[in-house]
């Protein structure tokens, strides 16, 4: 099983030849050129920003490897874009990363985008259902995604889906192609963001105090406050009464007389005082 998966966008300017890109409107033919006499061209290929980031998530991932890679690109139905389409330049790239090497990914796979590359409703669609959701990256305990080389419709796509899959577990990727250096997006982060806003106002509307109890991105009078709504509304009185009488003075300083009442309530539950444990029951 993958420990460490890297989703990369292949683009027009990822193979380069002597160190410099193959010209887009012949990158097909020149592709399966090279596929056809591999042995004789293998010096003088290179893959810089895909190699910065491979080297970026090796350092990071702290097993000094990535176990698994999937390279994203483009394989057009229309005749009119095929001449500049990355799936030929992908298959070269991932027999480059083949080679025999200590730290070479045990798994490389080439995954095609067939659809218009540059429409953002239908990328989003193929990351979500086709690309994002493939058995390496849903096995790996670490996914990392490469937002360089597609289009801004692929790497938009790349960025939304896999935070979206796979939330905590994602990092997001970016080489600038003028320093070659690799630094994780921001923008990820953002997006993890939202979504755990979403799903803690999910969590508030609907009382499921259980699930924000442990949330760590909570603040930890909250999440004791969490608590013992928990504890309360599984009648687990002698909780509710330990986590109150330690948090009074905090509680206390935020709303004295509020903190005062809810003592009160929950040391006649914790009396069962027969007239709150049927409130408590009839509110439950």
């Amino acid at each position: 099983m993958p420990k460490v998966c890297l989703i990369a966008n292949v683009g027009q300017r990822d193979l380069q030849l002597e160190r410099h890109p193959i010209p887009s409107d012949r990158l097909r033919d020149k592709a399966a050129e090279i596929m056809a006499a591999f042995d004789e061209y293998r010096s003088r290929l290179s893959a810089p920003m895909l190699s910065a980031a491979l080297e970026r998530v090796r350092l990071d991932s702290g097993s000094g490897r990535v176990d698994a890679v999937v390279l994203v690109a483009t394989d057009q139905t229309d005749e009119h874009y095929r001449n500049g389409d990355t799936e030929p330049a992908a298959q070269v790239i991932k027999k480059l990363l083949s080679a025999p090497a200590k730290n070479a990914p045990a798994i490389i796979a080439v995954a095609p985008i067939h659809d218009a590359p540059n429409s953002y409703d239908r990328m989003l669609d193929v990351f979500r259902q086709e690309v994002v959701p493939r058995k390496y990256a849903k096995e790996a305990e670490r996914i990392y995604v490469l937002c360089t080389g597609g289009t801004p419709a692929c790497n938009t796509a790349l960025l939304i889906t896999s935070v979206e899959h796979y939330r905590e577990r994602v990092t997001a990727l970016y080489v600038s192609e003028k320093t070659g250096a690799c630094t994780p997006l921001k923008v990820g982060a953002v997006l993890l963001d939202g979504y755990r806003r979403a799903a803690r106002e999910h969590a508030l509307a609907q009382y499921d105090f259980a699930s924000i109890a442990p949330d760590a991105t909570y603040p930890e009078l909250a999440r004791d406050i969490a608590r013992a709504a928990s504890a309360r509304a599984n009648f687990d009185f002698e909780t509710l009464d330990q986590v109150i009488a330690g948090r009074y003075p905090d509680l206390e300083q935020l709303d004295a007389r509020a903190a005062e009442h809810l003592l009160a309530d929950t040391q006649r539950l914790r009396k069962e005082d027969a007239r709150y444990l049927l409130r408590d029951l009839y509110w439950n």
